[in-house]
Order: C-alpha cells, then sequence, then structure tokens
C-alpha cells in the first residue's frame, strides 16, 4: 500500500517528525502572503533600452548587410546591440546561415568579386575601431 494521502502510516524512520512538520505548515498554507510594497517590479530594476522599431523585411536586410560585412556570429549581434536592433541569436544565425551559403555560391559561380568583399570588411572593422 503506497502512501500517495500523506497518512504516514507506512513511512518509517522520521515519521513523527514529518506528521508534525505537516500539521504546522497547514495555517501557512491558508494565510495569504503579504505583499510587500518595497520590492520593485523587475522593469523598474533595470531600465530597459530603446529599441528601434524595425520591420521584418528590415532586420533580415540588415542581417544579411552585417553578413557580408562582419565575419562571425557574435560580431553580427554585437553590432545589432550597437545600433539597439532587437534581434534575436535565432533569427541572426538563420538569416545569416541563409546569406552565407548566397555567399557561398555566388562565389562558386565567380559573380562576386573577393577582392572587393573583403576591402569592404577591412574599410567596415577600421572604421568601427577608430
Amino acid at each position: 500500500m503506497s502512501d500517495w494521502d500523506n497518512t504516514f502510516e507506512y513511512a518509517g524512520p522520521g515519521r513523527k517528525r514529518r506528521e508534525r512538520l505537516a500539521l504546522q505548515e497547514i495555517p501557512n498554507a491558508l494565510t495569504p502572503r503579504k505583499h510587500n510594497a518595497a520590492a520593485k517590479s523587475p522593469s523598474e530594476r533595470t531600465p530597459k533600452r530603446e529599441m528601434k522599431e524595425i520591420g521584418a523585411r528590415n532586420l533580415k536586410t540588415r542581417i544579411r548587410l552585417l553578413t557580408i560585412l562582419t565575419e562571425t556570429y557574435r560580431d553580427v549581434c554585437d553590432e545589432s546591440e550597437r545600433e539597439n536592433i532587437a534581434a534575436t541569436g535565432i533569427l541572426v544565425s538563420a538569416v545569416r546561415a541563409e546569406m552565407r551559403a548566397i555567399i557561398r555560391l555566388l562565389r562558386d559561380e565567380g559573380l562576386i568579386d573577393e577582392r572587393a568583399l573583403e576591402r569592404r570588411k577591412r574599410n567596415r572593422r577600421r572604421a568601427r575601431d577608430r
């Protein structure tokens, strides 16, 4: 027989202590908790950053452009944070993977000037580091 209804008939060692604790907890469970007026809401504790309102199409375009101009996923995320653009990591990852596949295809077909692309990335890094 199991002890699912908390009768403590088959509870073994410590049964009396658990019975006593369970009976002591009943009044606490029934009384409502007092609201602490001094506690601040999470929005008051940390100021929320002003995020730019940007549409889905413009957001994807911006991530694609950052993919071309930067090297890594982290660079794209950092740059979007710097510009106050709200983009989740999953969105950045998905759009970036798609764009990298497109760039790879265009490189294989010889439709992109690789030196111009690298030059543009270098110029972007220099401008950002200044």
